[in-house]
């Protein structure tokens, strides 16, 4: 690790101005986006946050997002806030630190190597085709459209039947899109009252207890099924029930359970969400969509994409990268520091809990000029070129980088290539969209939307 040195320089950790005993929360709980934005762009480099009696620093510098992710990892662990999720997740690769986190990223990172995810670009492809339909149905009666509860039907189906397999129901996919919605504002409220023992009932603990419990069920059954009948499918149950140690030993249903969960929840709202967004943001910026078009038309003429297809889709896989740096599925990570450290001319102490926030890197104007329009053409391999690695962070970053990141890309670029080949959609009047911070970035009170057929043969 990087060890404190008397002899470099030392520069005061700013902190937040706050109320008596309950310090900044109140502003944090209320718009989380606005304040954490507000304290980057004072302070510049780290500041600190006081949360009741407890604190937590605020780092949204690219320099010092890298050295906690990527140059110094082992110092920094998920701790007692990314543990609240465990109400979700269980011991999930999210959760999970230490040697139980390696052993199960080795055993789970072959499920999203090049042949895999190929095999998955048809399942994607396949679920989208009745969205066609009633996308069709709904663009010619002038109906208008939650297009984010659209996208988070179809990523949890697609995700669901990649992980447990064809045999889900629409039932099934209702009560999984339920316990991830409801699970994840939970999880989010646990996350900013870390201070207070996990015994303490929170507002809402309840509901979200009942529709997890519906979650929990439908996976455990699935895992009993599929160990009675020995049957091996192309899905990542399959793959997990087949895995095995190097001791030769294979996972527990708990064990199975939490790494399903978790791939369920972060496989269907990452792609769910920068679809949501992206529709949006498209539908805001005619010539970016003029220009998507334009390439679906000269790549695919009609056609559903194929998983070959992907290279020469760039501009729509730079639409779903812009719409993630404006508004990342997640918008907050939290480490805690094992020892002493420094972030640059910071002096960092041990066990200091920090929030690294992709929202707010991605939007700083050192970084990105002009941060609050939306320009596919940033992520051009010219305008790249030279810019800070860790400006841009969706998924994470380093040797815990989301183990799902390419699958999610993928899956959002073949969705959006499918559906804007014969659809436009258009913003609703006075119902403008807002994000909500969330243990993900969700929009608020959904977002209705109108759609236009763009080839009169979908009618």
């Amino acid at each position: 690790m990087n060890g404190l040195n008397g002899a470099q320089v030392q520069t005061r950790i700013a902190a937040a101005r706050g109320y008596p005993l309950v310090g900044v929360l109140p502003e944090l709980l209320a718009d989380p986006l606005s304040f954490c934005s507000r304290q980057a762009a004072r302070h510049g480099g780290l500041v600190r946050l006081r949360l009741g009696p407890a604190g937590i620093y605020l780092a949204t510098h690219p320099d010092h997002v890298r050295h906690v992710l990527a140059d110094n990892p082992d110092n920094y662990w998920k701790g007692a806030m990314n543990h609240r999720a465990r109400f979700l997740l269980g011991d999930g690769l999210v959760t999970s630190d230490g040697e139980l986190w390696r052993a199960q990223r080795r055993l789970i990172q072959p499920a999203f190597h090049g042949r895999r995810l190929a095999a998955v670009a048809d399942l994607v492809t396949a679920s989208v085709e009745p969205f066609l339909a009633a996308w069709s149905r709904a663009a010619v009666a002038g109906e208008t459209m939650d297009v984010a509860r659209e996208m988070q039907s179809l990523s949890l189906e697609i995700i669901g039947k990649a992980t447990l397999g064809a045999g889900l129901t629409a039932g099934d996919v209702r009560a999984v899109g339920e316990a991830v919605s409801v699970s994840l504002r939970h999880v989010q409220l646990r996350f900013f009252t870390f201070f207070l023992p996990e015994a303490v009932r929170l507002p809402g603990q309840r509901r979200a207890e009942s529709t997890l419990s519906r979650l929990d069920a439908l996976v455990y059954r699935v895992i009993a099924e599929r160990r009675a009948s020995g049957e091996s499918r192309d899905d990542l149950l399959s793959m997990l029930l087949e895995a095995r140690t190097e001791a030769g030993e294979g996972m527990s249903d708990r064990q199975l359970h939490d790494e399903l969960v978790t791939l369920m929840v972060a496989g269907g709202e990452a792609p769910a969400l920068a679809l949501a967004w992206a529709w949006h943001l498209l539908a805001r910026n005619p010539a970016a969509e003029e220009r998507l078009h334009a390439e679906l038309d000269a790549v695919l003429g009609g056609r559903p994409p194929a998983y070959s297809d992907l290279p020469r889709l760039c501009y729509a896989r730079r639409v779903v990268e812009e719409a993630m740096r404006l508004y990342p599925p997640v918008w907050m990570f939290f480490r805690v520091s094992r020892d002493a450290d420094r972030l640059g001319d910071y002096a960092l102490p041990a066990g200091a809990h920090l929030a690294l926030s992709p929202y707010v890197t991605q939007r700083d104007p050192r970084f990105w000029p002009d941060p609050a329009a939306f320009d596919p053409e940033r992520f051009t391999p010219e305008r790249s070129a030279g810019r800070h690695p860790f400006a841009y962070y969706p998924f994470g970053g380093g040797p815990r980088v989301c183990i799902g990141a390419g699958f999610a890309v993928m899956e959002a670029t073949l969705v959006l290539a499918t559906l804007a080949q014969g659809f436009r959609a258009r913003p609703v009047p006075g119902r403008e969209p807002m994000p909500q911070a969330a243990a993900s970035l969700q929009p608020r009170h959904g977002m209705p939307m109108r759609l236009e057929t763009r080839d009169p043969g979908l009618r």
